[in-house]
């Protein structure tokens, strides 16, 4: 994980020596009340009935059949399935190379895999039945790969997805699964020179909505060119435990719960500019209030006039990591740029008190985002983003643009704090936040 944009000029605090050793000291109690929670906000359990010693894998991991195996690409998986009835259950056990996602009819059930290394490679045992229904189902898999210039946490062998379903083994890769390269997304290659720092956490994204293939997770998706999806490309047969030579990963089960996930809700909006075009003053056109109140709320969509340009700067209220998430609509030709950060710079480049904005500007990564102008249009990043501040810069073409909302998903180990600290000194209660707050913020898929 990513350390942050760089270490920052702390506000300046002189402690007496034996302050200080005492609350370094302090810091390490935090270890004491870490404790693993038994599930996610879902009701999503992993499985542990599976006798991973001795199962034997029937499925084999699939990958594109043409596209590269090695450079960046985002790849999706698909596989529909037709019931007479809703089973009591139907465990699927899952991994892929490097990420993925997976959805039941639609329905987001899980991220993976756990990380690990090629001779304990993790995979996740589900159960899907609560997503099921009578009739058709699909079952969909996003999987990513950064290639070259993924993050350093995250390392690969080759593009590729292995699924296998107690029962139903036509559910297994490849049986009927189909395959497309998703061309929607691009990779910005960032440096540690842009974020002033340190960095290691891989590229942001560029995607062009135009070119994703929208509805492809649901039941009733018909695809607009039946060529762009394939019969995938069958890379090796699934492996467990007691082979060791010529496996490219060797599949162990997940053994931490799924991570904690929620929604995240900015705290304020510093400010907002418009910069209106000399086309938009000469027709007077008006538009672009906000609501800042609501539209922070996820209930009032922001509309943006054609040919404008806005900025605004929000404000998470402490330091945190997640996934952005953006629903857009219209506003064909339009750039939405996503920047991140954990603090605002003065004009010399440093940061100072990161509750202070005034006179301050944001530097950091970002994302960018563009509309194809049709309507129930969404952007999720695909690997995590740190911020506190994050800055919408968007120039609107010859249509409006609504966002309808704006918010993040945490991501992190969840954790629970089951113990508590007391002192005589205000400043250890201080410290205390910032240890716990460090601590969620550092632990992930470990």
């Amino acid at each position: 994980m990513r350390k942050d944009q760089s270490s920052g000029n702390r506000k300046d605090v002189k402690h007496h020596p034996m302050k200080y050793i005492t609350s370094i000291l302090f810091v390490g109690l935090l270890a004491i009340c870490l404790q693993p929670l038994s599930a996610q906000e879902t009701d999503i359990q992993i499985n542990k009935n599976w006798d991973h010693e001795r199962h034997s894998w029937q499925a084999a991991w699939v990958t594109h059949p043409e596209a590269s195996v090695l450079e960046y690409g985002v790849f999706l998986f698909r596989n529909e399935m037709q019931l007479d009835r809703v089973p009591d259950s139907l465990i699927v056990h899952l991994s892929a190379d490097n990420r993925y996602r997976l959805w039941v009819n639609g329905k987001m059930v899980c991220s993976g895999p756990a990380k690990g290394s090629f001779m304990h490679w993790r995979y996740e045992t589900l159960d899907l039945s609560p997503w099921l229904k009578t009739g058709k189902n699909v079952l969909a898999a996003e999987v990513f790969n950064m290639g070259e210039e993924r993050p350093a946490a995250l390392y690969s062998r080759q593009t590729a997805l292995i699924l296998q379903a107690d029962g139903h083994p036509e559910l297994n890769t490849p049986g009927s699964w189909q395959v497309m390269q998703d061309l929607a997304w691009q990779p910005i290659p960032v440096s540690g020179e842009a974020v002033g720092g340190y960095y290691v956490a891989g590229p942001t994204d560029r995607f062009e909505a135009g070119l994703h293939p929208w509805g492809w997770k649901e039941a009733s998706y018909v695809p607009d060119a039946a060529g762009d999806w394939k019969t995938p490309r069958s890379v090796q047969k699934g492996v467990g435990r007691g082979y060791m030579h010529g496996v490219a990963w060797m599949l162990v089960p997940r053994s931490i719960p799924l991570m904690e996930n929620k929604e995240l809700r900015f705290q304020k909006v510093v400010r907002y500019t418009r910069k209106q075009s000399a086309e938009a003053q000469r027709n007077d056109v008006a538009g672009g209030q906000l609501d800042t109140a609501l539209f922070l709320e996820g209930k009032n969509p922001w509309l943006i006039p054609a040919n404008d340009t806005f900025r605004i700067l929000l404000d998470q209220g402490e330091l945190t990591l997640g996934y952005p998430v953006l629903h857009f609509e219209g506003g064909r030709g339009s750039q939405v740029r996503i920047t991140y950060a954990e603090s605002l710079r003065h004009p010399d480049g440093s940061k100072g008190n990161r509750s202070e904005t005034e006179g301050k500007q944001i530097s950091g990564y970002h994302d960018l985002v563009l509309p194809d102008g049709e309507k129930d249009r969404s952007f999720q990043s695909l690997w995590l983003r740190t911020w506190r501040y994050v800055q919408l810069d968007i120039v609107t073409g010859d249509e409006p643009l609504t966002l309808n909302d704006f918010h993040g998903i945490f991501e992190a180990y969840p954790f629970h704090c089951k113990g508590a600290f007391r002192s005589s000194n205000p400043q250890h209660e201080e410290i205390w936040e910032v240890g716990w707050r460090t601590a969620r913020l550092c632990a992930n898929g470990t």
